[in-house]
């Protein structure tokens, strides 16, 4: 009979920090043996039922989340139908504040906060070499058919927390995303967040932080994300880390921090002038420029220092931007929110996330639900669906505006003809809203469609909305898609075709491609057609200007695609 520690990711990409902590723990202290096993949302309750039932657990132990609680408790109530005397557990933020609806049918134990020491303990419980389970702390159990609770576990230092990979660990994880904490709490009280339950912040040393995030560089791990609430709220630690990342730069990792841009002060700003281009990803959670919508939320951030410094950011160059947009947050109406879109649209970040509340479990907008008439799902996640601010139409209108963000401007593939749509709007709330309408109407939501498909109905938008307009941005949709993809031209991008006899001299011409693009020069011209695409546009891509440009993308470019004007070489042609 085994010991089980499970966790259920929500994406394959993902890897569990939570589980590969309390393990790495739990070995430390020569706890009593178990196994770990991951599993993802897209795998059914009876999947993963059974692979647990024919590891014929003792004690299953499930690491809860707002995204998989669902089918952790289907997975659980099989278990206990099919394996007499199953002990189940579950711990994680999901079940840490409100447990009592848990205890029975679904679990037998929940660990509450923290649960490194009180997974060990529990280890030791169940193998019969430790306490009495109500001698725990950190738990809630029922006992005599009423709730008992322990006293709570004593918070660790960050410190004594070991290491939770190896050198072993690392070729599964070569294509996902590697978890890393660095510390534990936020000084910030937003009401929509856990933190605001949670009072003051830990930190790891640096002395480990350095010798942790060397290994990740030496395994050259694709991107590494930091799990810490506000990395940068200790300015000075963060400039250190950020200081050895880029002097320890492998070309390859990307680090993802989730910080407070307020609090960006200009070493780290400099710093970030200096860095490999990809080597950060910032996340900064706006949320709302609306006055009293952050004062209900105890949220105090100054959008004009906050707006100065992402734009510092973003004129860098260097820095992947990811701003982040709640919508349904209290006091905050239609027009409010599309005031607020504007005001973060107007930032041009690399993504801009429109995200909708949750009423998480703990939190004080969970509490406060019906002082600012907010109703929700009943089940996880528990996303807002009205407020005394917001219709649920409202909420239905947002979120086809959300769906039109996510597949055009966070796509990265349309940023020249976007920009040009945009302009012929009042706002960009008003483009996205507009496409939206258009987007539902013709019935596109019901379906999924390729990429390549999503340029031809932008294309059928513009023809709809705004035909004088058209032209330019049929030279614009061709010059994203050829910025992506070595696509051929057929349909609406036919026009485009350069005369034929033209195209076959320029390819013939060796001082023409030695100019433009030197490393293709070794190629014959008969090479040069598939390895290239030469495009006639009606508009210079580049300013919009009416002229006949011509643009060679040259997909064999040492970095992505590069475009090569080269009008004047076709008019020697």
């Amino acid at each position: 009979m085994s010991c089980v520690l499970v966790a259920v990711n929500a994406k394959y990409i993902h890897s569990s920090a939570s589980a590969r902590t309390l393990a790495a723990y739990a070995r430390a202290q020569n706890a009593p043996d178990f196994i770990v096993r991951e599993f993802t949302i897209n795998q059914s309750a009876s999947a993963i039922a059974a692979v647990l039932y024919r590891m014929e657990p003792r004690v299953v132990f499930f690491s809860c989340y707002i995204w998989n609680i669902d089918v952790i408790r289907r997975t659980a109530r099989i278990l206990r139908k099919t394996i007499p005397g199953v002990a189940i557990v579950f711990g994680g933020p999901e079940v840490s504040y409100e447990y009592k609806h848990l205890l029975g049918e679904d679990a037998d134990v929940i660990v509450i906060g923290e649960g490194e020491r009180t997974f060990t303990r529990l280890l030791r419980h169940f193998t019969g070499s430790g306490t009495i389970l109500s001698d725990i702390p950190g738990i809630a159990l029922l006992d005599g058919g009423h709730v008992r609770v322990t006293l709570p576990v004593e918070p660790l230092a960050l410190d004594e927390l070991p290491f939770p990979y190896t050198d072993a660990d690392m070729p599964a994880l070569t294509h996902q995303i590697v978890y890393y904490e660095s510390s534990r709490g936020c000084p910030f009280d937003c009401q929509y967040c856990l933190s605001s339950a949670e009072k003051g912040v830990r930190y790891r040393s640096l002395a480990f932080i350095e010798t942790e995030l060397a290994f990740f560089l030496r395994h050259k791990v694709k991107q590494v994300k930091l799990i810490d609430r506000t990395f940068n709220c200790d300015a000075v630690r963060a400039l250190a880390i950020c200081r050895f990342l880029t002097e320890n730069d492998n070309g390859i990792t990307n680090f993802h921090f989730e910080v407070a841009a307020e609090l960006l002060d200009t070493p780290l700003i400099d710093l970030f002038r200096t860095a490999r281009v990809g080597l950060f990803q910032l996340e900064i959670g706006v949320q709302s420029t609306n006055t009293p919508t952050l004062a209900a939320i105890h949220r105090h951030a100054d959008f004009t220092k906050l707006s100065a410094v992402v734009r510092a950011i973003r004129e860098t160059g260097r820095t992947h931007l990811h701003l982040d947009l709640i919508a349904c947050l209290p006091r905050e109406d239609y027009a409010a929110f599309a005031q607020s879109f504007n005001d973060v649209y107007a930032l041009a970040p690399q993504k801009l996330q429109l995200g909708f509340l949750k009423l998480l479990r703990g939190s004080g907008l969970r509490r406060d639900a019906a002082q600012y008439g907010i109703i929700a799902e009943d089940s996880a996640p528990y996303e807002a669906l009205a407020t005394e601010a917001l219709s649920h139409n409202d909420v239905l209108c947002l979120r086809d505006v959300e769906n039109m963000l996510d597949l055009f401007y966070n796509a990265g593939h349309f940023e020249r003809t976007l920009a040009a749509l945009v302009q012929l709007y009042d706002s960009p709330f008003a483009f996205y809203e507009a496409l939206a309408a258009f987007w539902t109407g013709q019935g596109y939501n019901r379906v999924a469609h390729n990429r390549a498909a999503t340029y031809g109905y932008l294309r059928s938008f513009c023809a709809s909305q705004r035909q004088t307009a058209l032209p330019l941005v049929t030279d614009l949709l061709l010059y994203d898609m050829l910025s992506v993809d070595n696509a051929s031209l057929s349909g609406w991008m036919a026009a485009c075709e350069p005369d034929a006899a033209k195209a076959r001299h320029f390819y013939d011409n060796a001082q023409a491609i030695a100019a433009v693009a030197p490393h293709l020069s070794k190629y014959p011209a008969s090479r040069l057609h598939r390895m290239c695409r030469l495009v006639r546009f009606a508009h210079d891509p580049q300013n919009g200007e009416q002229r006949e440009t011509h643009i060679l993308f040259d997909y064999h470019a040492a970095y992505g695609v590069a475009a090569h004007d080269v009008t004047a070489w076709m008019e020697e042609c």
